[in-house]
């Protein structure tokens, strides 16, 4: 190749040269808002992770911090609601036994034992029997021979609602409520399955020994319980005491 050529050649390189860093010059122009908005979106993605292990580290924390469970009813360690999750429904027809849901039901459970140690439930009448569908008890207003009110009662307070998991199946322990988050003390246990049952009553438990006795409360005969529901027990079905225990 001569030197012409070689110079001619050069001269081409040289011009495409050019002209591909123009082009390049030209879309990076084009293109400098996008690419901004690209960091910023990625940047943010990143700060969104980092926010969320930050959340999950401090919720985490809390925990460990704060390790108790505290509600309108007071306040129990978490160490001794775990060790604390049987229940022994002494009544007027034999024991029932109950284990309660302390993991995914803390408050309500938490809830049930405070109360129970304070023998709150002494002399509660199972004042609502259907059979073949649950027995209800836990009401105050039971303790008295005035049956017309019994229902209404409370402990002076209410809390909400936990997460319901699981079914109405024989044995489940759920508390009764005039409506979502009113849980108080009144609950109920359930005597046959109804799976198709409304979830809007929290599981706390299930019946673990005793349920010859629950089908013999459910077995009591029944009345008008003056709302049109033949549900009021004819004898007296009675809690004396309710136990907590470790086993």
């Amino acid at each position: 190749m001569s030197k012409r050529n070689r110079e001619r050649k050069a001269r081409k390189l040289e011009q495409r040269k050019l002209v591909r860093d123009e082009m390049r010059q030209r879309y990076l122009a084009r293109t400098l808002v996008w690419r901004k908005w690209a960091r910023t979106l990625g940047l943010t993605a990143a700060g969104l992770v980092v926010c969320a292990g930050l959340v999950v580290g401090v919720v985490k924390g809390i925990k460990l911090i704060n390790p108790v469970v505290t509600g309108s009813f007071g306040t129990i360690k978490r160490s001794e609601l775990a060790v604390n999750k049987f229940a022994t429904l002494e009544t007027s027809e034999g024991n029932i036994k109950i284990e309660l849901d302390v993991k995914q039901t803390p408050k309500t459970a938490a809830n049930f034992i405070l109360l129970a140690k304070k023998n709150f439930y002494d002399g509660v009448k199972f004042h609502r029997i259907i059979k073949d569908f649950m027995i209800q008890t836990g009401d105050p207003n039971s303790k008295d021979d005035d049956p017309s009110n019994d229902g209404t009662g409370s402990p002076g307070y209410t809390f909400n609602d936990e997460k319901i998991t699981g079914e109405y199946v024989r044995g489940t322990v759920a508390m009764a409520n005039s409506g979502a988050n009113t849980n108080g003390s009144q609950f109920f246990i359930m005597q046959k399955d109804n799976t198709g049952m409304a979830k809007s009553y929290v599981i706390f438990g299930k019946v673990t020994e005793g349920m010859d006795i629950v089908d013999k409360i459910a077995d009591t005969p029944v009345e008008d319980n003056g709302q049109g529901e033949v549900s009021r027990p004819k004898k007296d079905m009675i809690v004396t005491k309710i136990t907590i225990s470790d086993k």
